[in-house]
């Protein structure tokens, strides 16, 4: 049985049509690995429900959030978690590479070595487990990280 012959799409043939196609397919790239973009699509907030992929946290449950992390994406990362929490983050603590910060309100951004983690680094990650260590029963805690392709 033979299959029916699909039409492939043309490709622009004049310059400026050309131009268009490469910068909307370079748009629609980076908005794939947008980090802030990518939390959005991962983490949803409806009222007092907050979605974490296929989990359901009824924010009602907790008292208290932290959020800890680190990474190159971090920054961007934590404007999102702020973005979709608002005043419901307690406090917030993510390690980032030096000159990749943006704006937060409750989380502070700790400028660190990377990928070599440096004495900041170190520093860091110690506050975010003396951080964790204020727990309790009605504490939820979130942690974020992006793996990249390149240091």
């Amino acid at each position: 049985m033979s299959s029916p012959e699909r039409s492939q799409p043309t490709l622009p043939r004049d310059r400026k049509g050309r131009k268009a196609l490469a910068l909307d397919l370079l748009q629609a790239a980076l908005a794939a690995v947008d980090p802030a973009a990518a939390i959005r699509r991962f983490v949803t907030r409806e009222g007092d429900l907050l979605r974490v992929g296929d989990r359901v946290y009824d924010l009602r449950r907790y008292e208290r959030i932290f959020v800890v992390g680190g990474g190159k994406a971090g920054a961007p990362m934590a404007q999102a978690i702020e973005e979709i929490l608002g005043d419901r983050v307690t406090a917030g603590l993510v390690n980032v590479k030096y000159g990749y910060t943006a704006p937060t309100r409750l989380i502070e951004l700790n400028q660190a070595g990377h990928p070599i983690p440096d004495e900041k680094g170190v520093a860091g990650t110690q506050r975010m487990v003396d951080l964790l260590r204020q727990r309790g029963s009605a504490t939820w805690s979130s942690a974020s990280s992006r793996a990249g392709g390149r240091p």
